[in-house]
């Protein structure tokens, strides 16, 4: 373990043992903090290995816990090798990490980092799960910048991202299951994603799974959603008592089975409480091998606003108060 300083701006190297490297981490975080240095900079260099070592917290092992009460502080993995984690990686409060990419190659019912009102920038998670329910990020008053993720996982759900009150800015997700649903984000309400690709896919086709590009509900600017289901496929399906408002975004939705199944933009539950704010919102016609659009948007009770859509005139029985909308299909 190296403790040395780099610049008169409180930064630090420390250099990969290739052994247990998430239990030395933590030692060396500890070292700079009894120092009395806060705000400061850690550059990590070289090979990240992961042994056996976790911590628990609230019947959750994680590899490592960085549970910060005193000023931010930031982990800068950019010189670092891409890290093969075992089991849920790593469980961040107050932290900033840039540059952390993490890989899997097995494992169930596994999250791969969750962060507590900590930022994430340029960080990816890549790999293959075997079962269980399987994310890659997690969080909740979080921000991410240029992240990516792209999980598959052979017999249980996929989750890109999870949380609530986190901001998603210029992130690429897409999550794949082959026989659970797959959502490329679950966020509630409070969130919001800017610039962002998410698309999540399912060979499934049981009544209860789907493949979505966005489930729950949030605020969506500039984004493109797709979801692509053995039965049902979403751009974003609202979740009951949720809300969606969205600006100048593409949402399409695929299933493979066209007669009775459902491949919709935007779709929501069968709930008074759904409400949906769109403007300048695209669900175009796009062709996909093997798959079938059966509409653009196709909302089943709450409240709406829809205005200035583009091939995407909304679908709405009864239940479903339009308040405002009007459409331009153009070819």
């Amino acid at each position: 373990m190296i403790f040395n300083s780099l610049t008169l701006q409180n930064r630090f190297n420390y250099i990969c043992n290739g052994v247990n490297d998430n239990v030395n981490l933590l030692t060396f975080i500890a070292q700079i903090q009894s120092r009395g240095y806060s705000r400061f900079i850690i550059n990590i260099i070289g090979e990240f290995k992961v042994n056996g070592s976790k911590t628990t917290v609230d019947s959750i092992a994680w590899s490592m816990y960085l549970n910060n009460t005193a000023a931010e502080y930031t982990l800068d993995f950019s010189q670092a090798d891409e890290i093969e984690a075992n089991g849920n990686f790593i469980l961040a409060n107050n932290v900033k990490i840039i540059g952390c990419r993490i890989k899997y190659s097995s494992g169930s019912d596994v999250i791969g980092v969750r962060g507590l009102n900590s930022t994430f920038i340029g960080c990816s998670i890549n790999g293959n799960f075997s079962g269980g329910a399987c994310y890659g990020f997690s969080g909740n008053g979080s921000y991410f910048y240029d992240c990516q993720v792209e999980i598959y996982n052979a017999s249980g759900n996929a989750t890109g991202i999870y949380g609530t009150y986190n901001t998603l800015d210029r992130c690429n997700i897409k999550a794949t299951s082959n026989t659970g649903s797959a959502y490329a984000a679950d966020l509630t309400s409070e969130c919001r994603v800017s610039n962002s690709r998410l698309e999540g896919i399912t060979n499934a086709a049981g009544t209860t799974t789907s493949g979505n590009g966005g489930v729950g509900g949030g605020y969506y600017t500039n984004c493109i959603l797709i979801g692509k289901g053995g039965l049902k496929g979403h751009g974003l399906y609202l979740r009951a008592a949720h809300v969606l408002a969205a600006a100048n975004c593409v949402f399409r939705g695929y299933t493979k089975n066209p007669t009775s199944g459902l491949g919709a933009g935007i779709s929501g539950a069968g709930d008074e409480a759904c409400t949906y704010m769109l403007h300048c919102i695209n669900c175009n016609q796009a062709a996909e091998t093997g798959y079938s659009q059966t509409d653009s948007i196709f909302l089943q009770a709450g409240y709406g606003v829809c205005t200035g859509m583009f091939y995407t005139a909304a679908e709405v029985p009864t239940t479903f108060n339009l308040l405002a909308g009007f459409n331009r299909n153009r070819v």
